[in-house]
């Protein structure tokens, strides 16, 4: 992983522990009977939240290295990560090709058990 990569992927994990809320996180965790992990992040701040890192960070780099950081997202064993990997890939959604069917289907095949 690039440091460019490495470096977004922090700042989006960061982003979200800071706003997480463990009442919402244990409510989700008991909802998914403890198969995932939560920051506790409700959809609308997600989604407030992916805006403003899609804006300042995450448009920035490189379509490739976007998709790094989406495929890392996808690896984390914490849904709002999940959820924001989900969202670059729909930004990207255009741009990707056959070349990317096999690590998307080895991403969905060991990292999406949850959803």
């Amino acid at each position: 992983m690039s440091t460019a990569v490495s470096s977004l992927v922090t700042a989006i994990r960061n982003t979200l522990q800071q706003n997480g809320n463990k009442a919402h996180a244990q409510m989700g965790e008991k909802y998914f009977k403890n198969v995932i992990t939560f920051h506790g992040i409700r959809a609308p701040q997600l989604n407030s939240l992916f805006k403003d890192l899609y804006a300042n960070k995450i448009k920035k780099l490189e379509t490739d290295d976007q998709l790094q950081a989406a495929y890392s997202l996808f690896e984390s064993k914490i849904f709002e990560e999940k959820a924001i990997g989900s969202m670059i890939l729909t930004k990207n959604c255009k741009k990707l090709g056959v070349g990317h069917l096999s690590r998307l289907e080895e991403l969905i095949d060991n990292h999406i058990y949850d959803w």
